[in-house]
């Protein structure tokens, strides 16, 4: 059954799964959160993952840092997400393109001052998080819409930016419309992030029909994300267009 895609500034541009209910996230969180960059890249490692391969979704540069404090200035923590926020809706600044397929790291999405809502996602979080300010990622469950791509059915699951705070949370959305009250949350931790990332460029291999890379990714983004099942269920099917029906199997 297909369904239409969300209308507004920003789509549900998250390229979950490819097949049936594997566009579900079940990720929580969980440790490893709030990581430098160096326990990021060991923590790649003690997964099995070479982080050579790897992109950061929040690496951050010198430059990143100082427009984050720039932007931000003084007051509360809420005052200096809200300004940063602001600044990315500025469309004399960025450009949301709720059409992009591609999935961009927070450097990449600075650099090019454009992307879709996952991108600004990872953007927003690296600009608080140099700040100090502690945001995470979240899957919004019950937004999700799917489209036919030539021989692919793509699901998208909507992301989102959360803070916490002793009586409870704020969300920062880079789609048109904020989230409703009593939506369901799925946190995710940087490893989680990390996965989505790298399995939504396995999503691009596979539309190019180049299943080795496609493979490659996918088995990559389980192994640092094991608790996604979209990304199991993009494995298998990488696995069945390689000719590997058990392996893919077992994904599934």
């Amino acid at each position: 059954m297909m369904m239409r895609r969300p209308s507004g500034v920003a789509t549900a541009a998250l390229l979950a799964a490819l097949i049936g209910s594997a566009g579900c996230s079940i990720l929580m969180a969980r440790d490893p959160v709030f990581l430098t960059p160096d326990e990021w890249t060991r923590a790649i490692r003690e997964r099995g993952v070479d982080p050579a391969g790897i992109p950061s979704p929040l690496e951050t540069t010198d430059e990143m840092r100082a427009f984050a404090k720039e932007v931000a200035g003084g007051g509360s923590m809420f005052d200096r997400l809200t300004r940063i926020q602001g600044t990315m809706f500025d469309r004399a600044m960025f450009t949301i393109d709720q059409e992009s397929p591609e999935t961009l790291t927070a450097a990449e999405a600075f650099q090019r001052r454009r992307g879709n809502c996952v991108s600004f996602t990872n953007l927003f979080l690296a600009l608080a998080r140099s700040l100090g300010i502690q945001l995470q990622a979240g899957l919004v469950i019950q937004r999700e819409s799917s489209e036919r791509k030539d021989d692919l059915v793509l699901v998208y699951t909507h992301m989102v930016a959360v803070v916490r705070f002793v009586k409870g949370f704020a969300i920062y959305d880079f789609f048109a419309a904020s989230e409703r009250r009593g939506a369901e949350i799925r946190l995710l931790d940087d490893m989680g992030l990390t996965g989505i990332l790298v399995s939504n460029r396995g999503v691009a291999a596979l539309r190019v029909h180049d299943y080795p890379l496609a493979l490659w990714r996918f088995d990559s983004a389980v192994r640092l994300a094991p608790q996604f099942t979209g990304g199991w269920g993009n494995l298998g099917l990488a696995r069945w267009r390689m000719g590997d029906t058990p392996g893919a199997l077992a994904a599934y």
